[in-house]
C-alpha cells in the first residue's frame, strides 16, 4: 500500500550511489470513516471507544460524518466530496496513497437510493487495493494494524492507555417525559432529533393533558450520552420540560402487560395496594395519611393547592389521593413529573380492584395431606402448609447446618427472619408443603414460590430445606414430584430451580424426574449458580 510508514527512498543522483532518507517519516496514518444511515450510530459508537488512537491520525469523512464525528466525538475528520459516479478528490488521494485505510459501516438489510458515498468510497478501496473494514470486529483489527505499523516505523513513544472499550452493543435505558405542542408533526421531529444523537425509540405512550400531549418515552442511547445530552435533545426536538430518569430492564415490559401483572397481584393479596401503586408509578412517593391534606381530595379533575416539602405550593396534579377502603387513604406526591389523567385514572382502577379482592369471599382451601412410609420404613405426614406452622418451621431451620442454609437461600447461612418465613407460608406467596415426623415436629418443608411483580407467564421457583438428619431418605424426590405435579394442574407451562453448582443432591433429584413422562430440562449456568428450568408439556401425573 502507498501509505506505508517505511522510510521513502530518494531518487538516485547521477553518477552516484542511491541516498537514504537520514530520519525516518513522521507522517500521520490517514484513515477515512463513512456509514449508511442506520449504520452511523456504530460508526459513532466505535470512533468514541477508540478516540485515543484515531485522534493521532489523519481523518477523512463525508460532511455529515464529520460533523457526527466532531459533535459527539470530539474529532476532526476533513470532509470528503460525495457524487453517484464517485469523489474526484477523494479518488485523488487514494491514487497518491495518502489514504492508508478505510472503515465503511454499510447497512447489510436495505439498499437505500441516497447512500451513495459509501459505495463510491469501497468501489476506490477496492480500486486502489486499500485494506477496509464493513464492521466492528473487522475494524478493531484494522486500527490495531494501523497503530502496530506505526509503531515499528517512528521512534516508540510513551503513549497512555487507553480507557476500555464498551462492550460492543451495550446501551443504556432511559424514560423521557416532555410536553409537546399539539400540531402534527411534532412527534416526527422530536423522533429526527433523537436519531441525530443514535437514540433509539423503544415505546412511546402519549397522555393527554390541559398543557398539552405528555410524551412519555422508553429510549435506548449509547452508554456516553449523558443526562444533559439527551434532554438537550429533547428541547432540540421542540418539546418542553424533558425530565430524563434512568431505566431498568423491568421498564421494558409494556403498560398494559406490567398493568394487568399488578391486577392480578391485588386480586391474589389486597393488602399489597401500597406496593403495587409503588410499582405503578416509579419515583412517585406514597404515604398513607389518616386524613387527607387540607383542600385535596379524592377527586381526579381537582385543581387546589397545597404544601410541598420545601415550603412552597405545589400543584395538585403533582398529588393525588387515594381513600384506602380499610380507612384513611393513601398520599401519592411526585412534583418533578406531575399525575397526567392517565395514571389517576390508573391509580383509582387499582383501588376498585383491592376494593373487590377484600369483599370476595374466600373459599377454604380443602387440607390435603399423604402418609408415607420412607425406604427406612419411618413413617412421615406431608401437608399443605398454613400461617400456624411458623414457630416450628422457624425451629426445624435453627436445627439444620449452615451448608444447608446455604444451599436453600444461596447467599447467607442464617436463619432467615421471621418475616421471610412467614411470606413463605403465606397462600398468596405460593403453595408450600410441610413435612412432620411421627412426634409431630416440621423435619422439611418445600415451597413453590410465585415471582412477585411478574407477568402470569412468569416461572414460579421450586425450593427444598430438609434437616440434615433426614437427608438422603428420598424425601426431596417426593417433595419435588409434588410440587411438580401440583404446578401442572395449575396449568403453569415452567417451573425454575437455582442450586448453587455444587449441589449435587438437588440437581440428581431434579434430573431423575425430568426422565419421567411430562417433563423436559434445561440448564442454564450463571457466576457459579445453576437454573434448571423444567417444561410441563403436559399434566402431570401424581403419585
Amino acid at each position: 500500500m502507498a501509505g506505508a510508514y517505511t522510510p521513502r527512498i530518494r531518487p538516485s543522483v547521477p553518477d552516484g550511489p542511491p541516498v537514504e532518507s537520514v530520519a525516518p517519516t513522521t507522517r500521520r496514518p490517514a484513515l477515512a470513516l463513512t456509514a449508511e444511515g442506520p449504520r452511523r450510530a456504530d460508526l459513532i459508537a466505535w470512533a468514541s471507544a477508540h478516540y485515543s488512537a484515531l485522534a493521532t491520525m489523519r481523518l477523512f469523512a463525508p460532511a455529515g460524518i464529520a460533523v457526527l464525528l466532531a459533535e459527539h466525538v470530539g474529532l476532526s475528520a476533513e470532509p470528503l466530496r460525495s457524487g453517484t459516479v464517485g469523489p474526484s478528490a477523494t479518488a485523488g488521494l487514494a491514487a497518491a496513497g495518502e489514504i492508508d485505510a478505510m472503515i465503511a459501516f454499510t447497512d447489510p438489510v436495505d439498499l437505500r437510493t441516497g447512500d451513495t458515498t459509501t459505495r463510491s468510497l469501497t468501489r476506490l478501496a477496492v480500486f486502489w487495493d486499500i485494506p477496509m473494514a464493513g464492521n466492528r470486529a473487522t475494524a478493531d483489527l484494522l486500527l490495531a494494524q494501523l497503530i502496530a505499523g506505526r509503531r515499528e516505523s517512528v521512534t516508540p513513544e510513551i503513549v497512555e492507555a487507553e480507557p476500555t472499550e464498551p462492550a460492543r452493543g451495550a446501551v443504556k435505558l432511559w424514560n423521557i417525559r416532555a410536553t409537546l405542542d399539539d400540531v402534527p408533526g411534532r412527534l416526527a421531529i422530536l423522533a429526527a432529533s433523537l436519531a441525530r444523537r443514535a437514540i433509539n425509540i423503544l415505546s412511546v405512550q402519549v397522555h393527554l393533558t390541559p398543557d398539552g400531549p405528555v410524551d412519555e418515552l422508553l429510549v435506548a442511547a449509547s452508554p456516553l450520552l449523558s443526562v444533559a445530552d439527551l434532554a438537550a435533545a429533547v428541547v432540540d426536538g421542540g418539546a418542553r420540560a424533558p425530565r430524563v430518569t434512568p431505566a431498568d430492564a423491568h421498564a421494558l415490559v409494556d403498560g398494559p402487560t406490567r398493568a394487568l401483572s399488578l391486577a392480578a397481584r391485588l386480586l391474589r393479596s389486597p393488602d399489597d395496594l401500597p406496593a403495587v401503586l409503588t410499582s405503578l408509578f416509579p419515583g412517585a412517593e406514597v404515604t398513607w395519611r389518616a386524613e387527607p391534606p387540607a383542600g385535596l381530595v379524592d377527586d381526579p379533575a381537582d385543581v387546589t393547592r397545597g404544601p410541598s416539602k420545601l415550603g412552597g405550593p405545589v400543584p395538585a396534579a403533582a398529588q393525588l389521593w387515594l381513600n384506602d377502603p380499610s380507612g384513611g387513604g393513601y398520599l401519592l406526591s411526585r412534583p418533578a413529573a406531575p399525575f397526567t389523567p392517565a395514571e389517576r385514572a390508573r391509580a383509582y382502577a387499582m383501588v376498585d380492584i383491592a376494593v373487590q379482592a377484600q369483599i370476595r369471599p374466600e373459599a377454604e382451601p380443602a387440607p390435603e395431606s399423604w402418609q408415607v412410609v420412607l425406604p427406612t420404613g419411618v413413617g412421615v405426614t406431608v401437608r399443605v402448609a398454613t400461617p400456624e406452622d411458623l414457630d416450628a418451621v422457624a425451629a426445624m431451620h435453627h436445627r439444620c447446618s449452615m451448608t444447608s442454609r446455604l444451599r436453600r437461600y444461596l447467599s447467607s447461612t442464617r436463619t432467615p427472619s421471621t418475616t421471610t418465613l412467614a411470606r413463605l407460608l403465606s397462600p398468596a406467596s405460593g403453595y408450600t408443603l410441610v413435612v412432620e415426623d411421627q412426634v409431630g415436629a416440621v423435619v422439611a418443608m418445600a415451597s413453590l414460590i410465585w415471582p412477585s411483580g411478574s407477568g402470569p407467564s412468569a416461572a414460579p421457583e421450586l425450593a427444598i430445606l430438609v434437616e440434615d438428619a433426614w437427608q438422603r431418605r428420598r424425601l426431596g424426590t417426593f417433595l419435588a414430584r409434588r410440587l411438580l405435579a401440583h404446578a401442572a394442574q395449575l396449568g403453569v407451562g415452567r417451573v425454575r430451580v437455582v442450586v448453587h453448582a455444587s449441589n449435587t443432591a438437588m440437581v440428581r433429584i431434579v434430573s431423575q424426574l425430568c426422565e419421567e413422562p411430562g417433563y423436559r430440562l434445561h440448564r442454564e449456568y450463571d457466576a457459579g449458580l445453576l437454573t434448571l428450568i423444567v417444561s410441563l408439556r403436559t399434566e402431570a401425573p401424581v403419585r
